[in-house]
Formats: C-alpha cells, structure tokens, sequence
C-alpha cells in the first residue's frame, strides 16, 4: 500500500490522531492508521469494512496481466478512476511510451482513458448582432452537458446558457447555442462540460468574436410583441453622438425614458418594464 499525503495534513504522536482535509493513511510501525478516529487498522479488508471510510475515495483492485508483468488488463484498461494527476519529471511508462499530459494513469502503464466526450470541433457564426455557436462531439460518456460562458476581453466570465449531453453515446452528436441582440463589441465563449458525477472540463472558442458597428442608424421592433409586463428593444448608431430612446401611449403622454445620454458607436438592446403601466398600445 502507498504513503497518500495531503496539502493540510498534522499528526500528534502522544494522542496518536491524524487530522487531514482528505481521506489519508499512513505506515505507522506495522499499522496503518486511519485519521476518522478508527484507530489502528492492519489490513486492507479491515479498512473496508470501515463504516464510512469511502465519502471521499474510490477503493477497487486494479487487473494486471501478472505479478511480473504490470501492464494493465481487463477492465482496469480505460478505467477513469485510475487517472492521476500528472508529474513534469514523470513522461514515459515502463515500456517508454509517453504519458498523458492531462490524464496520466496513476500505474506504470500508460492506457488509454476514455475521456467524457471528445470534442471534434467548436465553431462560430455571426449573423447581425447574434453569435451563433456549434460543437460536435464523436463520443461521449456520462455527459450531462454543456453550460456556455461568455465575456468581454476586460470581463470575467459570465453564464449564458446550458445546452443538455448526450449522455453515453458511440455516435457523432452535433449542438448549437444563439446568443442574441449583443452589443457591438469583441466576446470570447467556451463550454464548461460536465459530467454527470460532476466532474467538468473547459473547452474555449479558439477565436475571438467581433459583433462590427452598425452601418447605419436603425430602432428594431420590439420583442417580444405582445408582452407582459417585459419587452425589448433593439438600436443601432454608426457615430457617438447623444440618444434619447423614449417611450409614449396611445394619447401621446411619455411614459418612460429608456435612454438619455451620450452613446459610443454601437449596436445596444435596452428593457422596457411595463409592469406599472395599464394594459394597452404604446410607441
């Protein structure tokens, strides 16, 4: 059995107690002693009839092709839970083949690890002031989905949207996401996937998206039209300059400023909350 180590790990040698953030063993003479106040325990089945001992772990016997030969076998070839955690001075396994950057295998073998999806491509389209993204994955394995992310070069990464997964699947699978009405502007995406244990691994759009300024200058209908009690609006101005954007009732009475100020060149989409006002037909 291996010495496991922990990033907080102390050990009182007169009270005999481990206090760890992680499940960890130690030799200890003979012994190994368990941290959850189990005392000393000597062998393996021992630890497993523990009651608990396992909410933070995996235990399961790994399959060689023999006690010489410690190339992995059966079902331990492909196994995710034998994925470590990868060592700059540790590249080739024993027969000097390299290791996976990412997903090494924790044994002398490096196999072949089946990861949660494999991802074929992840594409951009931009269509008016809308970004269209499209990814396609060739398999997949226990993938719950994909939640999209978005933000400005100067910004911190936002959420936008979550598309579901496949789940476990052999085939090609092809998704698509429409991100709307964007001010003018550059924006860089990725996908956060996540498995349905919730483990997750980032993807990021190689490019950067530019929406471009308006040619002109245009006021879109709203949307949605009828609503209740919120709409939006939709406005486009080629040059900075001031905007008033304002909206009336039927008799003429102005009822709300959206916009009042002084504007950058620029496509902008600005909320229009009617919740206070009567039911009716407004300009």
């Amino acid at each position: 059995m291996a010495d496991f180590s922990a990033s907080t790990l102390t050990y009182n040698v007169i009270n005999s107690q481990i206090i760890s953030n992680h499940n960890n063993f130690y030799f200890l003479s003979s012994y190994m002693l368990y941290y959850l106040n189990h005392g000393l325990i000597s062998t393996f089945s021992e630890y497993k009839s523990l009651t608990g001992q396992d909410l933070n772990s995996v235990s399961k016997i790994v399959n060689f092709v023999s006690l010489n030969n410690l190339h992995l076998y059966g079902t331990s070839i492909g196994d995710e839970d034998l994925v470590g955690i990868p060592l700059t001075e540790v590249t080739d396994d024993i027969d000097g083949n390299p290791r996976d950057p990412v997903y090494p295998y924790m044994g002398a073998d490096e196999g072949d690890v089946v990861l949660p999806i494999e991802l074929a491509s992840f594409t951009s389209q931009i269509n008016n002031t809308n970004v269209i993204l499209k990814w396609t994955t060739t398999t997949e394995k226990n993938n719950s989905g994909f939640e999209i992310q978005r933000r400005r070069p100067e910004n911190e990464w936002t959420i936008i949207g979550f598309v579901e997964g496949a789940g476990s699947s052999g085939s090609p699978k092809d998704y698509t996401f429409t991100d709307m009405n964007l001010n003018s502007g550059k924006y860089n995406y990725r996908l956060k996937q996540t498995d349905l244990n919730g483990e997750f691994k980032y993807y990021t759009l190689a490019n950067e998206v530019t929406i471009a300024v308006p040619e002109k200058y245009s006021l879109s209908q709203n949307y949605p039209n009828p609503f209740n009690p919120v709409t939006n609006l939709k406005y486009g101005i080629p040059y900075q300059g001031f905007v008033s954007l304002k909206v009336y009732d039927i008799l003429g009475n102005e009822v709300r400023t959206l916009v009042n100020e002084t504007k950058t060149a620029g496509s902008y989409s600005v909320t229009f909350d009617a919740a206070d006002l009567s039911s009716g037909i407004y300009f």
